[in-house]
């Protein structure tokens, strides 16, 4: 069984991450600070961020494991 390169971070914490900025996004809607389409601008520019974060990652997890 192949296993990715160990990282600080895991399934059950990016699924509480995603839930706290789901509920938190809802409660600003819902109060009334934010209007939805504001809320869906940052959404795509944040997600665009995590991607670019989470390939940054896999990349240097790579190069890692090339160099042993």
């Amino acid at each position: 069984m192949t296993r990715g390169p160990k990282s600080g971070r895991t399934a059950l914490g990016d699924l509480v991450a995603f839930l706290g900025v789901l509920c938190a996004g809802v409660v600003l809607i819902c109060v009334g600070h934010v209007s939805p389409q504001a809320l869906a601008g940052v959404c795509v520019a944040l997600g665009s961020l995590y991607a670019a974060w989470v390939h940054r990652s896999r990349q240097q997890g790579r190069s890692g494991k090339e160099e042993e």
